[in-house]
């Protein structure tokens, strides 16, 4: 079974501060074509990042092939967590020792239900230490619902 966690890229939709906004409008065209323009970052709604995002010189999204994204994944439950509190470790090291080597790890923090409100921006975070012990147990992909 595949779950798409996708949401839609849309006109007004919030961006963390800094990032382009999205724009979508109508280019015009002779009847009967229809042609959409976008302008968007990088990292507009739901996305991936790759090391690149962070090191000038690492590997850059498109050079994965799509089914290295395609795994076998945990939900970790972590809702209940404040703004801006960490998600450590010991939260999620029973989970991540499940997961299959290469597999995800989804957080679920809640607040996907602040996708469309500035609240938003003080979402739970994936600690340092809580990274190197996912990626230590072999975990290949990480996801969250907040930003």
């Amino acid at each position: 079974m595949f779950y798409d966690l996708s949401y839609a890229i849309e006109n007004d939709m919030t961006v963390y501060p800094g990032d382009p906004e999205p724009r979508i409008g109508h280019a015009e065209q002779d009847p009967p074509w229809t042609v959409s323009t976008l302008y968007l970052g990088t990292h507009t709604g739901t996305h991936m990042d790759a090391a690149r995002h962070y090191y000038p010189d690492a590997t850059t999204i498109d050079a994965y092939p799509v089914a290295r994204f395609i795994v076998p994944a945990t939900v970790v439950d972590v809702r209940g967590l404040g703004d801006d509190e960490p998600i450590t470790w010991e939260m999620i090291t029973a989970a991540a020792e499940r997961v299959p080597a290469g597999g995800g790890v989804l957080l679920a923090t809640g607040w996907d239900r602040h996708f469309r409100d500035e609240r938003c921006l003080t979402h739970p975070y994936l600690t340092a230490e809580a990274a190197r012990g996912l990626a230590a147990a072999g975990v290949g992909v990480v996801g969250t619902d907040a930003m």
